[in-house]
């Protein structure tokens, strides 16, 4: 009875990190908790999924953080070649034929080379939206600067949304709060009964 209740509570807090985006506390627990073979278990699928998808992550971030390193590092940078580069990983494959990148680090970076290249706020917003739809379950690489977004073009309906989408994630995390607390600025008349 004690390895089950430890179990459950090594699930929830699985669960908390993953929907959080403490992606590498999640699978450090799953790296202590289950052996190779219990990862092979039909029961234990999401969490070698959730392994295979943070290491995919990764791995597309080192990438993507090559290739765009001279822009944020204040160089000049050509930004049809950064945004060529980035979408040409959307097609490299190991031998096995699988992807070895994750869009959704590229779809990211893609809006940050759009942020540096100037783009308009309206064009921005509309790509964070997209990438809303395209990515849920992984709000938490993006959702903070779609609720900065949204509240900087003046749509507090979905600025208020979003806050409350980051906080109903992890109430504990103080990013969440931060980031509400900076989009006052930007939100001419915030109605605080509407925010958790």
């Amino acid at each position: 009875v004690t390895e089950n209740v430890s179990m459950r509570a090594v699930k929830n807090l699985i669960e908390d990190y993953t929907k959080a985006g403490y992606m590498s506390d999640a699978v450090k627990l799953i790296e202590k908790y289950y052996s190779e073979t219990d990862l092979k278990m039909p029961w234990n699928a999401k969490y070698k999924k959730l392994v295979e998808e943070t290491e995919l992550n990764t791995s597309t971030y080192y990438a993507v953080s090559e290739i765009v390193s001279p822009a944020f590092s204040g160089e000049d940078f050509d930004y049809d070649e950064i945004i060529g580069k980035l979408n040409a990983l959307r097609e490299e494959k190991d031998e096995e034929g699988n992807r070895i990148y994750s869009d959704l680090f590229i779809d990211y970076f893609n809006y940050e080379i759009m942020r540096l290249n100037g783009e308009s706020l309206e064009n921005r917003l509309s790509y964070l939206k997209e990438m809303d739809e395209k990515h849920k379950g992984n709000e938490w690489v993006y959702l903070p600067t779609l609720c900065s977004v949204a509240a900087m073009s003046g749509d507090t309906e979905l600025a208020e949304d979003c806050y409350n989408r980051l906080i109903k994630v992890n109430k504990q995390d103080s990013n969440a709060y931060i980031a509400y607390a900076s989009a006052f600025r930007y939100l001419e008349t915030p109605d605080p009964d509407k925010m958790i």
